[in-house]
């Protein structure tokens, strides 16, 4: 046998075995016993199957400066290599998450779930990333969907006219299968069928029971403790209803049966469906359009379908299509729904409330999330519409504005860009200067009236950049006293929120992520830079401020310090040197890192003693002492803000240590991560005393990557090697991109 061969009939055997694993094809009977054993799961409809979306990816907690907020691990994509995940919006993931459950608990999908926010915030992010989800999780065990078609045997080929040939029962048919004890044409294929009709709108295999049927065996698993006592069943399995076209062949298998039912289930074969975009199979987008978004036409008409039996080849059976059709057992997105005028979706109206649309010739009953987006400008004009009052009771509104954390930001263009797409080298901290920028264009002045006397003085003062860091890091403005920064930080989630229901509210406004890719990609292309370099990213960002035309954003009028774009480039610039000093000043070897934390924990040892009045032991003499006045004055003044009271910094200090340890129980205290900006500050204040220092070994750094081959024949030299070698390899600069940016840094910080 041939490779190739063996190739194929291993993946034939592989693929036959999945498809028997699955359980792809049922009779109606087996799917019964499937329901039985896992009616939980089988007897969901589309918002409770959504909603079980969301609980299988899983969630983790993320602690953010405003609190802790739980995350869906769907929105990460971690397992999709071309996605791009919803970096933040924990917001939105909540609020979705929020009406989906109120939906179960309703039983039924009554409302219309909007996103709203600005161009480029992610609204179809978080669809799409959901709609993955969703397909990803209908091939799992956990996530099996089923519908069900009609199998019509021909009549020609069985023994004794199986089907439709006699009425009443046949037990002498060959070709049909006997399940459960039951007939079953649910395999049969070929030759054996006259026709094999799917049902349009995949109705659950369910509705193939009367109502009162399906009740009764909502009772049955109750009383086998199958099902929790409180349990209903969703509106669309309790009170839904075959599509046209199955009814008809419905009755018309009854009637030729003479009502024998077990007969007509034996024409049902169940199939189990997977979730599809690609393939309209649950999950569609409806892009902005005229017209109801499903429709009917007559299958008899349909020469294509001249094999039918003769009781159906009579009857006028109706195809329905379509949108809402193709999306039924799943999820509808109307992406920019405001853009059509408001007439082409009252329909929706009826069928948000109904669960069903009126074709005219049938009516269609519906089972799908349905969801939609828009623009805050268009959801803000629509408000002023005499429209909206009949649409505001059936939307629930999800607000999408821009991030506001840098740290999430950074991480969005961080995944844009990757080296394999750039072709060229990324420098580092690219990706973390163009989310400053962004955000700082979204920062709104505050409006000083919304607070209390106490808060007002300190929220009017703050600039976009401390706002910024707030949002960030919880990092409070320096300048402020401990006492300042604690009511600041206990008022955090108001100056969050303050201006939530104006239209220009923070995050409505700004530059959006859509816009910042288009600037990273032309600073990717600029043949001035051999990297993909924050300096290539500066200019890129000069040349979009000149034109104002461009982006509402950049139209707006300064005030203060908010508002003020090119200033934001500066504020970008000098975070950027901040940020290249202390990775020149961390390469250099000066001091170790480790020798700046030992420091912090001897001064806190020395403070914790002085408020309670002890005393400390001395390590060289054996002798308690007091604790070292000077020592710890000299440290205060690198990290303390001015004039502030020295008890006053010292207890602030103490107390969050003892927060740490409870949030933090059995932890050992992480000093770099509760006290980073003091740890900032001492290296800043060590390395202000060497400063002349650190500019010669700059400059010989660069006489060196200018001249690759040059002998090491000085200790200046000898010690630029060392820093080199540390600073590319540690940093992820490669010698160009470094050379930039220590010369960069030279001018502007160490020459200036």
């Amino acid at each position: 046998m041939s490779q190739a061969r063996k190739f194929l009939e291993d993946a034939a055997h592989t693929v036959h075995e999945s498809f028997v694993a699955d359980r792809t094809i049922l009779s109606f009977d087996e799917y019964l016993e499937l329901l039985w054993n896992d009616p939980v799961r089988q007897l969901r409809d589309s918002a409770c199957y959504l909603r079980d979306v969301f609980d299988f990816g899983g969630t983790e907690q993320v602690r953010t400066p405003l609190g802790e907020h739980r995350r869906f691990c769907l929105f990460d994509a971690a397992t999709d290599g071309d996605a791009v995940p919803l970096f933040g919006q924990e917001g939105a993931q909540e609020a979705a998450y929020r009406h989906l459950n109120g939906f179960v608990q309703l039983g039924r999908v009554n409302r219309l779930i909007l996103l709203h926010g600005p161009n480029g915030s992610g609204k179809s992010t978080l669809v799409n990333l959901l709609v993955r989800a969703m397909e990803n999780y209908s091939h799992t065990p956990e996530g099996a969907l089923y519908r069900f078609h009609w199998i019509l045997p021909n009549e020609r080929r069985m023994r004794s006219g199986i089907g439709f040939g006699q009425r009443g029962r046949n037990d002498s048919a060959e070709s049909a299968e006997v399940v459960l004890g039951i007939h079953s044409y649910a395999r049969m294929r070929g030759e054996e069928l006259d026709a094999r009709i799917r049902c349009d709108m995949k109705d659950h295999p369910l509705l193939l029971l009367r109502p009162e049927e399906r009740q009764h065996l909502v009772a049955e698993l109750k009383g086998a403790e199958r099902l929790p006592e409180d349990f209903e069943l969703p509106n669309y399995l309790a009170r839904g209803d075959l599509c046209h076209k199955c009814r008809e062949i419905h009755d018309a298998l009854l009637a030729t049966y003479d009502g024998d039912y077990l007969q007509v289930l034996a024409h049902a074969q169940v199939e189990r469906f997977y979730i599809s975009r690609r393939y309209r199979r649950g999950a569609v987008t409806v892009e902005p359009q005229l017209g109801v978004d499903a429709d009917v036409r007559q299958v008899t008409a349909d020469q294509s379908l001249h094999r039918l039996p003769a009781p159906l080849s009579h009857t006028p059976l109706l195809e329905v299509l379509g949108d809402l059709v193709d999306a039924n057992r799943g999820i509808i997105e109307f992406s920019d729904i405001l853009k059509r005028p408001p007439q082409s979706y009252k329909y929706l109206l009826t069928s948000i409330e109904t669960q069903r649309v009126n074709l005219g010739a049938c009516l269609v009953y519906l089972d799908m999330v349905l969801v939609a987006s828009t623009n805050d400008a268009q959801l803000f004009e629509f408000k002023a519409s005499p429209e909206f009052a009949s649409f505001k009771g059936r939307m629930e509104l999800v607000r999408v504005p821009y991030l506001l954390r840098c740290g999430d930001e950074r991480r969005l263009y961080e995944k844009q860009l990757e080296p394999a797409a750039l072709r060229k080298h990324l420098s580092p901290n690219v990706g973390r200067v163009a989310a400053l920028w962004a955000v700082l264009t979204r920062m709104r002045k505050p409006e000083k009236d919304a607070f209390t006397p106490d808060v007002r003085t300190l929220v009017d003062g703050l600039t976009p950049l401390e706002k910024a860091r707030l949002y960030d890091r919880g990092e409070t403005p320096r300048r402020l006293s401990s006492g300042q920064a604690k009511l600041l930080l206990a008022n955090l989630r108001t100056v969050h929120d303050e201006g939530v229901q104006r239209l220009d509210y923070e995050g409505a406004i700004g530059a959006s992520a859509r816009e910042m890719s288009t600037v990273l990609l032309a600073a990717a292309q600029s043949a001035e830079h051999s990297c993909v370099s924050v300096p290539a990213l500066l200019k890129e960002l000069e040349r979009l401020v000149q034109d104002r035309t461009l982006f509402p954003f950049l139209r707006q009028e300064v005030l203060g310090s908010y508002y003020d774009n090119a200033k934001f480039i500066d504020l970008a610039r000098q975070e950027w040197l901040d940020i290249v000093d202390e990775e020149v000043r961390t390469s250099s070897g000066l001091v170790e890192d480790a020798q700046h934390i030992e420091l912090l924990h001897r001064y806190l040892r020395q403070v914790s003693a002085w408020l309670k009045k002890d005393k400390i032991l001395d390590t060289v003499t054996g002798q308690l002492i007091p604790p070292d006045e000077a020592f710890m004055k000299r440290v205060e003044s690198a990290v303390a803000p001015q004039g502030e009271d020295v008890k006053d910094v010292r207890q602030s200090l103490v107390s969050r240590v003892a927060n740490f340890s409870v949030s933090h129980p059995g932890a050992v205290l992480d000093l770099e991560q509760v006290f980073a900006a003091e740890l900032t500050r001492l290296k800043s204040d060590f390395y202000e005393q060497h400063k002349k220092r650190l500019a010669r070994l700059l400059k010989s750094f660069l006489e060196l990557t200018s001249d690759p081959d040059k002998e090491l024949s000085t200790p200046e030299l000898r010690e630029a090697a060392r820093f080199r070698e540390t600073f590319l390899s540690a940093r992820g600069y490669c010698r160009s991109c470094g050379a930039e940016a220590v010369g960069y840094l030279l001018r502007h910080r160490y020459e200036a």
